[in-house]
């Protein structure tokens, strides 16, 4: 069964945003360690990445914004070191996991959450 295993985060060096000049940036939210283990017991992948991502953004968040600047949807793209943590903090806890399964889960809750609002919203 996979675990978030912290000793980990020496190997994922290598999956932290980069600077054009290649010298690491540091995480705007280093909180997502700690609120990803909280969230560890999950069986999943995908439900890991659900679970963070609902503990660290809202629902209108997610609903009013894309991974991305693809696409013909007039949403607010969210930051690409923000996205490149949750990666990180998901390849740590899930080492099987692919980027592009990964970013898969990520645009399926922000689909999911625009779904829901749109739903809700008269």
């Amino acid at each position: 069964m996979p675990r978030f295993v912290p000793e980990a985060a020496k190997e994922a060096r290598d999956l932290s945003p980069k600077t054009s000049d290649g010298e690491t940036i540091k995480p705007r939210f280093s909180e997502f360690s700690v609120i990803s283990k909280d969230i560890s017991k999950n069986k999943t992948m995908s439900k890991f990445v659900t679970a963070l991502m609902s503990k660290i953004y809202s629902s209108r968040y997610m609903a009013t914004h894309k991974m991305t600047g693809k696409g013909g949807a007039n949403k607010k793209v969210m930051d690409p070191n923000e996205l490149a943590e949750i990666v990180r903090i998901t390849k740590l806890a899930y080492k099987n996991a692919t980027i592009e399964e990964i970013r898969l889960s990520i645009r399926q809750k922000f689909n999911n959450e625009g779904r829901t609002i749109k739903n809700v919203e008269p």
